[in-house]
């Protein structure tokens, strides 16, 4: 369950962060730091 999750959460990620310009993907790495770390971390 935790990788099927993990997966959908990495997919929704990468589709907001090429929608985001550089800025606000910085603060959404701030605001989200946790959900980010461990996403980067599986990856």
């Amino acid at each position: 369950g935790k990788v099927v999750m993990h997966e959908k959460v990495k997919n929704r990620d990468r589709i907001d962060i090429s929608q985001l310009p550089a800025g606000l993907y910085l603060v959404n790495l701030i605001t989200n730091n946790n959900r980010t770390s461990r996403a980067l971390t599986i990856h």
